[in-house]
């Protein structure tokens, strides 16, 4: 019997070791995932000002297009009433 509870007991030291190194693994997985969440945000607040950026880039560029349009019009105009 005295040697069953030595086992017993060897086995509940060994569980409460492993026990204690996945705890402390557990708690630096949780650090590593909030830095994580927190770099996703950062990144996303960022992606979404580039969207925007991008966003007014496309519009300002088919501007251009209009107005450049619009140039050669008058341009061409200019030179028919001079004909």
């Amino acid at each position: 019997m005295k040697d069953e509870n030595k086992v017993i007991s060897d086995k509940v030291l060994l569980y409460l070791s492993q026990n204690h190194v996945l705890s402390v693994e557990i708690d630096r997985l949780n650090v590593i995932v909030t830095e994580q969440k927190e770099e996703i945000s950062e990144l996303r607040i960022r992606l979404s000002d580039d969207v925007a950026l991008q966003k007014r880039i496309n519009e300002h560029m088919a501007l251009m297009v209009v107005l450049f349009a619009e140039i050669e019009s008058l341009r061409k105009r200019v030179q028919d009433k001079e004909k």
